[in-house]
């Protein structure tokens, strides 16, 4: 027992000795693997350090100044691009159009080439705007304070390439001037320009050049969808030199469904309430009232909804102001008429003159589809000589005669009649019977009145809205 004690003894003392060389050179692997890692780390970050001291100012050939061109007379050629990615707003009011956009600017410097291979494969260099040449660009025209170059050395960086290619990317807040045309509103379509300009560097010393702007990932707001974005390049030229604008082209389109669903649909349901008023009978006594109300109402729309319409020059009328102005018309000729006809409703007197006779009483009443009351439609007799209400009670018809009128249920006067005629008076039974048919004439004259003026307002109310209505049904 002691031997086999010693012997196991001694095998755990030969194990403990063989693992403990395993353990050193397995730190020793260690810690070579990670001094190689931090050496080839450190080495990659000197590299380049190494290749932004060479092009910045070791080779001594390199200006931040000086044009990239290879002889003077060359012009540096100059790719602007612009992808916009919001429509943040469009003022009609200040002619105003505010973006924003991702800018990118593409040029060639020739100084500024290495070959990757000598510089641990590195292929891009990232540099600042102070340690590089750059473009001097200005947007023309600009809505700000000032014109100012929209490139910020706090949000530009240059990406160079291995090649000499300059890459600056950046996003910006352009603001500009935007003539908008107006005369179609809410169906208007909305052209506005972004123009690039270079910092008094003519054509000869800089280029510029349209790249493949987009309005790509442009999100649809509540009232404008973007069409397209596209540049042309115009020249013009000061004194003996030529210089060029980048003129960026912006389309957009207005969605109208909310101006119309809150301002153009009120304002013409209430006008359509309006015509109504035309069909109140003149005895109701709330007919001019309807009218006032109606139109106050529409006042008071009208001055809630001024501000968010758009203030136009000499671009004509927008079709939603026209219908709002015809509808406003509209109701306030209502009052008008309805005047008239209450006015012609209450006089007293025959309505003179065979002409005037004629026409209110034989001509229009037809025409319009109106009758006097207690007669068929389209059976209106409407002589000189005698009214049907004549023809019905004299002051010579006998007893039965006399009875037959009072028991007639189609003519509203019959029981006044027959209270005459029991009272055996022929004068006072004639001068009532032509009091009362000169009353009749007149509020027939006033139904024609009411029913000729409703055609007159329906006419204008259907004008004025046509345009509005068409456009709207052609959406």
């Amino acid at each position: 027992m002691g031997g086999s004690f010693s012997w196991l003894t001694r095998s755990d003392v030969m194990a403990s000795g063989l693992v403990a060389p395993w353990w050193l050179l397995s730190s020793l692997l260690l810690t070579t693997a990670w001094s190689c890692i931090a050496h080839n780390a450190s080495a990659s970050h000197l590299t380049e350090t190494r290749l932004r001291h060479l092009i910045v100012t070791g080779n001594g050939i390199y200006d931040m100044l000086v044009r990239p061109a290879i002889t003077p007379n060359q012009s540096v050629v100059v790719d602007l691009e612009l992808h916009m990615y919001a429509l943040i707003s469009m003022d009609e009011k200040a002619q105003v159009m505010t973006g924003a956009s991702r800018l990118k600017l593409t040029w060639h410097d020739y100084r500024a080439r290495w070959d990757p291979m000598d510089y641990d494969n590195i292929t891009d260099l990232s540099l600042g705007l102070s340690e590089i040449w750059t473009p001097k660009i200005l947007l023309s025209n600009g809505a700000g304070d000032r014109i100012e170059n929209p490139v910020k050395e706090s949000v530009f960086l240059a990406l160079l390439k291995w090649d000499g290619t300059v890459e600056l990317q950046g996003q910006v807040i352009h603001k500009t001037h935007c003539a908008m045309q107006l005369s179609e509103f809410p169906f208007d379509r909305q052209t506005c320009w972004l123009t690039f300009s270079s910092q008094n560097m003519p054509k000869d010393m800089i280029t510029l050049r349209a790249g493949a702007s987009s309005v790509y990932g442009l999100e649809i707001t509540s009232q404008w969808r973007p069409l397209e974005l596209y540049g042309v390049v115009p020249e013009y030229v000061i004194g003996s030199r030529t210089y060029q604008l980048l003129g960026l082209k912006f389309t957009a389109e207005r969605l109208p469904h909310y101006t119309l669903m809150n301002v153009a649909l009120p304002s013409g349901a209430m006008t359509f309430i309006s015509l109504w008023v035309f069909w109140l009978p003149p005895e109701s006594g709330e007919k001019v009232s309807m009218a006032v109300s109606i139109l106050l109402g529409q006042a008071v729309f009208w001055l809630v909804v001024i501000e968010s319409l758009p203030i136009t020059g000499g671009q004509g009328t927008p079709i939603l102001l026209s219908s709002i102005e015809c509808n406003f018309l509209v109701a306030g000729l209502a009052i008008l008429l309805s005047v008239v006809t209450v006015r012609v409703h209450h006089r007293p007197g025959p309505l003179r003159g065979r002409v005037l006779r004629m026409v209110f009483l034989r001509i229009l009443p037809v025409v319009v589809c109106v009758t006097r009351a207690g007669t068929r439609k389209g059976k209106v007799d409407m002589s000189d000589s005698q009214t049907p209400t004549d023809a019905k009670c004299t002051h010579t018809v006998d007893e039965d005669a006399a009875q037959s009128v009072s028991t007639s249920t189609e003519d509203r006067f019959s029981d006044k009649v027959a209270e005459l005629k029991s009272r055996e008076d022929p004068q006072s039974c004639s001068k009532a019977i032509k009091d009362e048919n000169d009353s009749e004439d007149m509020k027939l004259v006033a139904a024609v009145l009411d029913r000729f003026f409703f055609v007159i307002a329906a006419v204008l109310f259907i004008y004025g809205n046509l345009p509005l209505i068409i456009k709207w049904m052609s959406m």
